[in-house]
């Protein structure tokens, strides 16, 4: 099994993270081109999952945010069934789940990703008002983040259990 280490597990080894407020500010006044972008990389056709095992998902190469390290983001999205569908209604909350979408920030030398950068990129992206809206995926190599969004690709809220697996009792 493998473990992430974490600036408060060995703050001597590791950097304490940028915050990511600021880090979403940075990417939405220096590189609005690239916001634009990975919209546009999140509601075209090809970020769509496929079966077929030669699919990869869209990936988007990113300014740097700090120095001179560049990261990439890879955008993939899944259909939302009905079962789905009809869990998240609610009369206060009637709009209709279209699809799940996956954000990956990884480097592309393999390192450490900063998450305060990760989430900077990702609330510049959703937007301070959705920020609610996604769910950090836990125990990934590198900061996978997943939300739900309507047939317009604006975030609907959903409980983390439904993008997060439970966990396995030992046997």
């Amino acid at each position: 099994m493998v473990t992430m280490m974490m600036h408060q597990d060995f703050p001597e080894l590791l950097p304490a993270p940028f915050d990511p407020d600021t880090m979403a500010d940075r990417a939405v006044t220096q590189h609005p081109q690239t916001i634009s972008a990975l919209g546009s990389v999140m509601r075209h056709p090809r970020s769509l999952s496929r079966p077929a095992a030669t699919w990869r998902p869209p990936t988007k190469k990113l300014p740097a945010l700090t120095g001179r390290r560049r990261l990439n983001a890879t955008i993939s999205r899944h259909r939302v069934g009905p079962a789905v569908q009809r869990k998240l209604y609610t009369p206060d909350n009637p709009w209709v789940a279209a699809y799940l979408v996956f954000l990956r920030i990884s480097a592309p030398d393999g390192r450490w990703v900063d998450p305060g950068v990760a989430q900077g990129w990702v609330r510049a992206l959703v937007g301070s008002d959705y920020v609610e809206c996604v769910h950090e995926l836990p125990r990934e190599s590198t900061p996978t983040y997943v939300w739900v969004v309507d047939g317009s690709f604006l975030p609907i809220a959903s409980p983390a259990e439904l993008v997060t697996p439970a966990p396995v009792p030992a046997r």
